[in-house]
């Protein structure tokens, strides 16, 4: 009995684990609420990820140009904006 409620256990916490990762990918799917992101300071790791949100977009080459303005040339990268969380 013990067994089978930790694997339920670890099942059930692993599915809400993978809800919450889709949800915070496809969060922001407008260019609006990509700028609300960028004016926040998020980091360069989270609006690259949000980034993936726009591929095959009309605002696909806008976002891109906006993170190379920003400093975010990869996930690693630190903004050199003046938005940036310091």
């Amino acid at each position: 009995m013990t067994r089978w409620l930790g694997t339920k256990l670890i099942a059930g916490s692993a599915a809400i684990v993978l809800s919450f990762a889709a949800c915070v990918q496809t969060g922001v799917d407008t260019y609006d609420e990509f700028q609300g992101a960028v004016d926040s300071g998020a980091s360069c790791r989270q609006l690259i990820d949000i980034q993936q949100n726009f591929d095959g977009t009309p605002d696909e080459d806008r976002v891109a140009t906006d993170l190379d303005e920003i400093g975010c040339h990869s996930p690693d990268s630190a903004r050199t904006d003046e938005d940036a969380d310091e």
